[in-house]
């Protein structure tokens, strides 16, 4: 590998101080996030579709943001899904909040 290549790589895989921080808060968030669901239900569930989630990467749980801000890194503004509800929603632009999942059949 020439050295241009590799400088020119390295320079894309690097995280700001600022990134790195927002991203541990919204991994802390999530992660409370799960455990309300743990708490409540007895385990982590999609709070799209309301079906637990899995090991498989699609079905794994990743927080989504309520309101689309990824600066709102807030338990309020967190929203658990699968990659596979995450995708459709963002792919079909679907508006979701905190209460729709409250109305939803859950399929423990």
């Amino acid at each position: 590998m020439k050295k241009t290549q590799k400088s020119y790589n390295s320079t894309l895989r690097k995280t700001s101080d600022k990134q790195k921080v927002k991203l541990a808060l919204w991994h802390d968030v999530t992660m409370e996030r799960a455990y309300q669901l743990n708490k409540k239900y007895g385990r982590p569930i999609c709070e799209y579709c309301g079906k637990r989630g899995g090991s498989a990467q699609l079905y794994a749980l990743a927080g989504h943001h309520i309101d689309h801000n990824r600066n709102n890194n807030t338990i309020e503004n967190c929203y658990l899904v699968h990659y596979s509800c995450h995708s459709y929603i963002h792919d079909k632009n679907v508006k979701v909040n905190a209460e729709d999942f409250n109305t939803r059949e859950l399929w423990l």
